[in-house]
């Protein structure tokens, strides 16, 4: 399969990529991980593992109203939750202005009101904003394309209205999946393990959704 790069930029020493095949257009991060994929003829079909897992938190909350989705990446998220759920409101937040334009430009992130691309840092929103969230998606990226997890479980809370639902996407392995577990159980009250990778020596995404 011949795959070009058709844009290429860095951000604070992180090569960022949209490379295009003759089906597919993905996002890659760092390390050539992929972190976005998307479907030239069908540009809402999630195609990669974690994202279509992640988004069955909808089917844990009725009638959500307001998502918050930290960490843009391509936009395919946000773009398919549009879609896909007609009354609700999006912000997505990132700290990274080449994403929100890589996101319009390449993988047809949509206009519109309902979808509020925020550029700044995740944490800062998060402690600064008065909203509050019936879902929260935290797909948080480090500079060398690992996930992240959320350090800021409380505040993340703070957020969160009495009912709603917490995806996190994270990368687990042999070493670190017990400690992970052992601190979603004890900051949440229900944790539900939405999809659990087979565990080795290297990570794959972990996705858990997680009620207060």
């Amino acid at each position: 399969m011949v795959e070009n790069v058709i844009y290429e930029t860095d951000f604070d020493n992180m090569k960022v990529q949209v490379i295009e095949s003759t089906h597919n257009r993905y996002l890659k991060f760092g390390n050539g991980l992929k972190q976005s994929s998307m479907n030239k003829k069908n540009p809402r079909k999630l195609q990669l593992k974690y994202s279509k897992e992640i988004v069955k938190v909808f089917e844990h909350i009725q009638n959500p109203k307001n998502v918050l989705v930290l960490g843009l990446g391509g936009g395919i998220l946000p773009s398919f939750i549009y879609e896909n759920y007609s009354d609700v409101i999006i912000d997505v937040v990132d700290n990274i202005q080449e994403l929100k334009d890589i996101a319009y430009k390449y993988f047809e992130l949509p206009v519109s009101d309902r979808l509020n691309v925020i550029i700044q840092d995740a944490k800062d929103y998060v402690l600064s904003t008065n909203k509050k969230y019936d879902i929260i998606i935290e797909d948080l990226y480090k500079d060398d394309g690992k996930v992240v997890f959320f350090e800021f479980d409380n505040d993340l809370k703070n957020i969160l209205n009495d009912n709603g639902v917490i995806a996190f996407n994270y990368m687990v392995h042999q070493r670190n999946y017990t400690k992970y577990m052992e601190r979603l159980n004890s900051s949440y009250v229900d944790v539900i393990e939405q999809f659990k990778p087979k565990l080795g020596r290297y990570g794959y995404n972990h996705i858990a959704f997680c009620k207060k």
